[in-house]
């Protein structure tokens, strides 16, 4: 189907719809039973002012600016919970603006689908990985498998990308600075300060090497959890899985798109990177066993040169390495990432069309598809040998 279709398909803003709610206390506290995205805090804080706003008969309008109030007593951003009318979709701006996730209905005879989009929002950050990061990605996971709207159908389908996303939800395309990372990998400034804090070795780390597979070690418990909560998961996810990389992809960046199941990159700018032997860093069984689950096989040699040599690869070297499945110019980006993620809609026209999609069975079977690197990232620890089993 040509692009110009899919763009129709679109319908609205790119926004998670919420449920009809009696009130915008409702709205609040289902952030934190339902679907975790709020904290205790701003979930009682906005039902409070919800409950005003309607004993005043006020435009639910005005609660925007009590929510941005709201804020500042927890890192979760719940500014635009409600909208301006409580039956209007709402977009989650998860963990102080650090994710943006939103949702666009596509329609077509035989029922709808939802296309969520989960953006990384640290621009000035370069979208690094860090403790607030994963949280938050976490958080957004949280909200795709609890999110009633998201639990109603089985047509879903999710992209991950860098793009900068406007106010409603909305992708920007435009070749802005903001946008020229997809993510720069591990966040090397805070890992230096966490080893320094803790001399560079966990509390249960017996080997001397400094890799610390104890809980002390903020830096190993940090990549454990975007392993174990994050890579793991989205890998296994029960729905197609699309990585809009916008630009440079590095490291934990690259693995984040490697565990998605579609690729699609930029043109003419950025990169993709292994930055390990550069680094003077090891990949941890996790890493290693998710690189050669995605990127090995007929590219065999890929790893080797990429890992061992730290290659750079442009768009057109990581189509032909078997990195990344398509490229395309930046304002076509999300276009394209939209159309391969309906193409993979299971019960619907639009996509695979189905006869009997069972999400657990679908999610079962891509574990089976990469047990190794699953089991690795799921259960493995960084002080564990190179050579241990998985």
């Amino acid at each position: 189907m040509p692009l110009g279709s899919w763009k129709g398909l679109r319908q609205g803003t790119t926004t998670i719809p919420a449920p009809p709610p009696e009130s915008v206390s409702n709205i609040a506290r289902q952030s934190t039973t339902e679907y975790d995205v709020a904290s205790r805090a701003v979930a009682l804080a906005l039902a409070e002012i919800g409950d005003d706003l309607l004993r005043d008969g006020r435009s639910v309008d005005e609660a925007g600016a009590f929510h941005r109030e709201a804020h500042s007593m927890s890192s979760i951003d719940a500014r635009r919970l409600g909208g301006r009318d409580p039956w209007k979709p709402f977009v989650t701006n998860v963990a102080a603006t650090r994710v943006f996730l939103s949702a666009t209905n596509v329609t077509s005879n035989d029922g709808d689908g939802i296309i969520l989009t989960l953006a990384l929002n640290r621009h000035d950050e370069k979208n690094v990985v860090n403790p607030s990061m994963v949280s938050s990605l976490v958080a957004a996971l949280d909200v795709i498998d609890g999110h009633p709207e998201c639990a109603r159908t089985n047509n879903k389908a999710l992209i991950i990308t860098g793009l900068v996303l406007d106010d409603d939800g909305g992708t920007t395309v435009v070749d802005e600075p903001a946008s020229k990372f997809f993510s720069n990998g591990l966040d090397l400034e805070w890992m230096m300060r966490a080893n320094a804090e803790t001399g560079g070795k966990g509390e249960e780390d017996s080997d001397g090497g400094g890799s610390g597979s104890g809980s002390g070690n903020a830096v190993s418990e940090l990549i454990e959890s975007f392993n174990s909560d994050v890579l793991a998961r989205i890998l296994t996810l029960p729905l197609r899985t699309v990585a809009a990389i916008n630009g440079h992809c590095i490291g934990a960046g690259l693995f984040l798109a490697l565990a998605c199941d579609y690729r699609i990159m930029r043109t003419e700018r950025g990169y993709l990177q292994w930055p390990e032997a550069n680094l003077g860093m090891r990949l941890t069984k996790g890493f290693a066993e998710l690189s050669k689950a995605k990127v090995a096989g007929c590219h065999r040699n890929v790893v080797r040169e990429g890992v061992l040599g730290a290659r750079r690869y442009t768009s057109r070297e990581a189509i032909a390495s078997g990195i990344v499945d398509a490229e395309c110019p930046i304002g076509e980006l999300y276009d394209e990432a939209f159309r391969l993620a309906a193409y993979g809609l299971p019960e619907s026209e639009l996509g695979l069309n189905l006869d009997h999609f069972n999400p657990v069975a679908y999610s079962d079977m891509k574990v089976e598809m990469y047990a190794d690197a699953f089991r690795a990232l799921k259960f493995g620890k960084v002080g564990d040998p190179p050579h241990s089993r998985i």
